[in-house]
Parts: C-alpha cells; structure tokens; sequence
C-alpha cells in the first residue's frame, strides 16, 4: 500500500513549482494546398491547469489588432495536454500571421513563439507555378 500512495503522491505533484510550456509545436508550413485545413498542434505544460489556449491570427504582420480562435484539448497525458486548431483553407496568395497563446487556471499566461505578438509565426497559400 505504501508503493500506491508514492505513486499517487508522485503524480499529484508532477510539475509543481514549474511554469507553463510550450513543450512542442507543429505549424503549418508553406503550402500549395488552398483546400486546407491547416493543422495547429502543440503540446503544452500547464502544472495548474490549461484554462484556454488561443490562436491570435493579424491580418498583416504589424497588424495590432488579432483574430482569436479557441482551440480544442484533445489529449492529455503525463502531465501535459495536446491542443488543436485547424484554420480553413485559402486561395493562393494568402499569408497567415500568427501566434499561440495558452492561459494556465492561475492566470499565468505563455506564448508562442518567445517574444509574441511581437516575433510572429507564418505560412503562405503559394500560387502553383503556371
């Protein structure tokens, strides 16, 4: 019995003391698919709990405005979570300016990429070449 608390002991504080991550990140990259979707993923730490994460799209890369779409958790496991939102498909010639944002339940809040909404991730709808 005591083996059993240990472990429930162990897996309770898996992450305490730690901030929020983003542990992995896949982004879509220029494509010539104008069909889509375009799959967002990350997989994040949040000790405390993951409350939203968020996809913050700008129209251009100054933009100071943001479209937000709320992602979906799909999985979780060992004490991280998989998030994920696809973006509908484009014409060609459209560019995607993007960053993540995930606000754990204590209110700390992490972004993606390092520097948001500042440092910015993209793609582009590529024209095919006649």
């Amino acid at each position: 019995m005591l083996e059993v608390a240990a472990a429930v002991t162990a897996l309770v504080c898996l992450g305490c003391g730690e901030e929020p991550r983003f542990v992995s990140v896949l982004l879509p990259t220029d494509t010539y698919d104008t069909a889509g979707p375009y799959l967002i993923e990350a997989w994040v730490v949040a000790p405390a709990g993951s409350k939203e994460f968020t996809v913050h799209l700008l129209a251009t890369p100054e933009a100071t405005s943001t479209r937000d779409l709320v992602g979906t958790l799909v999985e979780t496991r060992d004490g991280s979570e998989r998030w994920q939102l696809s973006l509908p498909g484009r014409p060609a010639g459209t560019a995607f300016y993007f960053f993540l944002a995930l606000v754990e339940r204590s209110g700390h809040k992490v972004v993606y990429p390092a520097g948001a909404p500042a440092k910015l991730a993209s793609f582009r709808v590529l024209a095919t070449a006649e």
